[in-house]
């Protein structure tokens, strides 16, 4: 890997960041803003600070998000490539809708803490949708191939139906996370199931085989 795969990566994500600074410089009060629901004491471990930015440490630490999706849109475009036969590296797709879901997960949690406003909480609960709806929706086409055309429209689809959630029910924000959550351990459960049994399967006809030889 040279230096110059993160030539891009890195100038986006300063490009962003350095905007973030020099926001962040401008007097602005939030008061006027709807209050997450956290509010005005249940934030998250950090204590609320007067001033653009609400909550620092969340705030500036969300932005790892944005550079590890950069790097991950980046890296889609060597190893498409090499074709190997995992779905994140076959098919461009994936991997940048993958990386674009970090992006707005950085994006939506540096808003969100900085803001602590109900809007910056949703921006920061999608970011949590796009990529738990991700894992599920992928975990499902490892089971059974699916084009990326198709995998992208359901995807687009089932965030719009979450979206709607989350403004009109925000407070089964948690609950319909977990339910994402153990969407997705399921297809995983059942490619773990399958593989265990091919492999019981190969040490079986491997033991016939010598029992075979031998006899």
């Amino acid at each position: 890997m040279n230096k110059s795969f993160f030539f891009s990566p890195v100038i986006a994500f300063l490009a962003i960041l350095g905007s973030a600074v020099v926001l962040s410089f401008i007097e602005y009060s939030w008061t006027g803003w709807r209050p997450a629901n956290c509010m005005p004491e249940n934030c998250f471990c950090e204590a609320i600070r007067s001033g653009t930015v609400a909550q620092p440490v969340n705030t500036w630490s969300s932005f790892g998000f944005v550079l590890i999706g950069f790097l991950v849109i980046r890296q889609s475009r060597e190893d498409v490539r090499l074709r190997k036969s995992n779905l994140m590296t076959r098919q461009r797709a994936y991997p940048a809708l993958f990386g674009v879901a970090l992006i707005i997960t950085g994006l939506g949690s540096a808003f969100y803490h900085a803001s602590l406003t109900f809007v910056g909480q949703f921006f920061d609960v999608m970011g949590m949708y796009l990529i738990a709806s991700f894992i599920m929706l992928y975990n499902i086409s490892r089971l059974k191939s699916r084009s990326s055309k198709n995998f992208v429209i359901a995807y687009f689809l089932i965030n719009a139906l979450l979206a709607f959630l989350l403004i009109t029910y925000p407070a089964l924000r948690r609950y319909i996370f977990g339910a994402i959550i153990f969407a997705t351990l399921l297809p995983e459960y059942r490619l773990r199931k399958t593989r265990t049994l091919r492999i019981n399967n190969f040490f079986i006809v491997l033991v016939k085989h010598f029992h075979h030889q031998n006899s």
